[in-house]
Formats: C-alpha cells, sequence, structure tokens
C-alpha cells in the first residue's frame, strides 16, 4: 500500500508533482488576482529569512480569499490575500512568514499528516492516483486534515523568534503584528 510519505515526496520534491501541487492549492482556495503583487511581496521578505535558515524557498501560494490567515502545508506556505491585505508592514509579515517557516523546518505538517487518520487516507490516495493533478487535489485535502496542536504552535513561535535576529529583524515588530491580528476577524481552524 501507498503510504502517506509516499505522497509527500512525490507532490513536494518532483517538479511535475510540486507544480500540480500548486495548481491544486489555487483551485482549493482561488489564485490571487493582484498581477504577481503579494506572491512579489513574500518572496521579497522570505529571501533573507530562508538564508539565514539555510532551508529552501519552498512553495508559496498567495490566494484570492479574504481571510486573515497564513499556513504551512507541506513544502509549501500559502497566504490568503486578506492577510496581506491587513498586514501592510514587511516586518510584521516577516514576522509570520518565520513563524510558518518554524512549521516546515520541524516538519510540522507532515507528522500532522501521520496523526491524522483522515489526512492519511488522502495522502494514501494522493501516492496511488495513476493523474499527477487528481493525486495532488486528494494531497491538498491531506495536507488541510493533518492534526498540528498548540504544542506545534508554540515551537513554530519559538523557532521563528530565534531566526529573527539573524535575517536582521527585530522581533519586537511581532508586537504589531499581534496588535493587527486581535483587530481582525481570524477564523478558528
Amino acid at each position: 500500500a501507498a503510504s502517506p510519505d509516499a505522497a509527500v515526496t512525490r507532490y513536494t520534491e518532483t517538479q511535475d508533482g510540486r507544480a500540480a501541487y500548486v495548481r491544486a492549492v489555487e483551485t482549493h482556495f482561488g489564485a490571487a488576482n493582484d498581477g504577481g503583487a503579494g506572491e512579489a511581496r513574500v518572496l521579497r521578505l522570505l529571501a533573507p529569512l530562508t538564508e539565514a535558515a539555510k532551508m529552501e524557498r519552498p512553495l508559496i501560494v498567495v490566494t484570492a480569499r479574504d481571510d486573515v490567515n497564513a499556513y504551512a502545508l507541506p513544502g509549501m506556505i500559502v497566504v490568503h490575500r486578506g492577510l496581506l491585505a491587513l498586514v501592510t508592514d514587511d516586518g510584521e509579515l516577516s514576522v509570520l512568514l518565520a513563524h510558518e517557516l518554524g512549521h516546515l523546518a520541524q516538519g510540522h505538517p507532515v507528522r500532522g499528516i501521520r496523526r491524522s487518520m483522515r489526512a492519511q487516507y488522502f495522502a494514501r490516495r494522493a501516492a496511488k492516483a495513476k493523474n499527477l493533478d487528481d493525486g495532488a487535489n486528494d494531497f491538498v485535502q491531506a495536507a488541510l486534515h493533518a492534526d498540528v496542536g498548540l504544542h506545534e504552535e508554540r515551537k513554530a513561535d519559538e523557532w521563528a523568534a530565534a531566526l529573527l535576529p539573524r535575517a536582521g529583524i527585530t522581533p519586537a515588530v511581532a508586537v504589531g503584528l499581534w496588535d493587527h491580528l486581535a483587530s481582525a476577524s481570524i477564523p478558528d481552524e
């Protein structure tokens, strides 16, 4: 039987799989129709963070959703347009991106798939799918059903706090980010 880890490899480590994965996420959430400005901003801010962390840049998808949210999926950071509209300060957005990188660096999305029976079901289907795009849609479902909890959130925060100074960012800018997020309606997940 195909394993969830086989799906992770298929959709995060192969060029065709990564392209299908991005298409599936854009289909699921709706791709941002901003001429690439949101993605360019995220990529610009992510560069010093990934360099300081000595890690590869993950896939980035900026969605058309107005939700104030961002999250890490295996090998990917998803940022909703609503978050970019609310968080206009680049330092504050860097704090949030560092947090999501922390999830990726510590393997939280993949471990979350392994902990969730429902996510494992979709991941196995993704690994076995004959059609790459069909499998990518299942992989997105697996990623969205991953079990990532409060402990992982704290670990991602700690990781980000250690990374920010190495990337030349003062962790104190997080206060502004938390003020912005507190003023927004953030969906429960």
